[in-house]
């Protein structure tokens, strides 16, 4: 025995197949087109990060730190230096790093803008109840300002988490430092 079915489709049936066809279509490209603003509100974001990421930190803590102007100063160049420091590397930028560093830059007159152009990260530093800390290894471009001549340089560069800034400038490293 055979059986011989017949699909019947009428025209309300294909009509309400288009309409869904259509409503589905319409509902992925509005899902697609509006995903990325829905992300972004507050109840789907994490936590926003305050102030910068260790590289940023290590980047302009060199770019702050290499630039320097006997025209503007010391003084200046300090608070530059501690604008973008832990407490402790603002004091260590005072007691050590001017009184070092600053009688050469007023008897050469130096004025440098310095970039950093690469960073590598060279060590994670862990110490018991010490906020983390790391070392990196930059390489910068400093261009005098009088003359336009540039050199390039490389420097270690420790940088600490805080709890309430993000990263901030340790303190650039000696050359006798091991790597």
């Amino acid at each position: 025995m055979k059986s011989n079915k017949d699909i019947v489709i009428t025209p309300r049936q294909i009509v309400v197949g288009l309409l869904v066809f259509l409503g589905l279509a319409l509902a992925w490209f509005s899902l697609a087109s509006f995903a990325p603003q829905i992300a972004k509100l507050p109840l789907f974001a994490g936590p926003t990060p305050v102030g910068m990421t260790a590289e940023a930190a290590a980047r302009t803590g060199t770019e702050v730190f290499f630039s320097v102007d006997a025209k503007t100063g010391k003084e200046a160049w300090i608070t530059k230096v501690c604008g973008i420091s832990t407490p402790n590397g603002c004091e260590m930028t005072r007691k050590v790093f001017a009184p070092m560093l600053w009688p050469s830059v007023e008897k050469l007159g130096l004025r440098l803008s310095c970039k950093a152009t690469s960073a590598v990260l060279s060590q994670e530093i862990t110490q018991e109840n010490a906020p983390a800390a790391q070392a990196w290894k930059l390489t910068s471009t400093c261009t005098n300002l009088d003359t336009g001549e540039t050199n390039i340089g490389i420097a270690k560069v420790f940088v600490s988490d805080t709890t309430d800034a993000g990263w901030k400038l340790e303190r650039i490293g000696f050359d006798q430092e091991p790597n």
